[in-house]
């Protein structure tokens, strides 16, 4: 059609969409909650797909495809790991997840709403699990649902958001090896 030579413009058309997919990739790495390393690997299946997996071949997306899964997994459990390890009960740590995706999405600042989120969520969920309690026991002391007076639910709220940072971070990393891979897949 048109004299046009599909063969020839379709690798540039997948390379364009990796470059597009890797940045943007990178760049939804520093937003917690966004999966940054999910574009990257998107962006690597969609150029196999249309170039016939060359270079982008099988050990290439195996690496990227474990490298994102690591990513988005990793992401979770250390905010989680982070609110735990300030005293979070598992109710707060569930809701410093919630609050994660809700504050990306309710404050679109990067970084800012998803570390706003995760503390208020863990927060929110570690003061109404421990206003029910006290609902229960009106004799009980005002403690959170792991019987840790209320400020202790602050701390799991920071836990939390320290953890997003850290999490964020793990998946800053885990997306910047993966561009590396796309890059050394064309070098190499």
């Amino acid at each position: 059609m048109f004299g046009i030579d599909w063969s020839a413009i379709v690798p540039w058309m997948a390379h364009i969409l990796l470059v597009v997919f890797t940045l943007g990739g990178l760049i939804g790495s520093f937003v917690p909650a966004l999966p940054g390393a999910m574009f990257i690997w998107i962006g690597a299946i969609l150029h196999g797909l249309m170039t016939g997996w060359s270079p982008l071949g099988l050990k290439p997306q195996l690496i990227i495809a474990g490298l994102a899964l690591a990513a988005g997994a990793g992401q979770f459990l250390i905010s989680a790991a982070g609110a735990k390890r300030f005293g979070s009960s598992n109710w707060g740590v569930f809701g410093a997840g919630v609050g994660l995706l809700v504050g990306t999405l309710a404050i679109p600042i990067p970084v800012v709403g998803s570390l706003l989120g995760a503390f208020l969520g863990a927060l929110v969920f570690e003061l109404t699990i421990g206003q029910k309690r006290r609902q229960e026991d009106p004799e009980a002391e005002p403690t959170d649902a792991a019987g840790r007076p209320i400020p202790q639910a602050a701390r799991a709220g920071l836990g939390a958001a320290l953890g997003a940072v850290g999490g964020m971070m793990a998946e800053i990393g885990f997306a910047l090896v993966m561009a590396v891979v796309v890059l050394g897949a064309f070098v190499f």
